[in-house]
């Protein structure tokens, strides 16, 4: 038997895009008074994020 086939993550845009169209989501988080503005919760196994690209074609600095 194989391997189930992982999903393939997200990019942060693509994530955000996703979420914004997910209001039954929100309206979850509200309906327990957690505050969410300025904030992104991390999707669960449903929506990998790409946090690589994030930093892709970015040059770091070495103390």
């Amino acid at each position: 038997m194989g391997e189930a086939a992982q999903p393939r993550p997200l990019s942060l845009e693509a994530y955000l895009e996703w979420e914004a169209q997910s209001p039954e989501r929100h309206e979850l988080v509200e309906g327990h008074g957690i505050h969410t503005e300025g904030q992104v919760f991390l999707p669960c196994v449903d929506a990998p994020l790409d946090l690589h690209a994030l930093y892709e074609d970015v040059e770091l600095e070495r103390a």
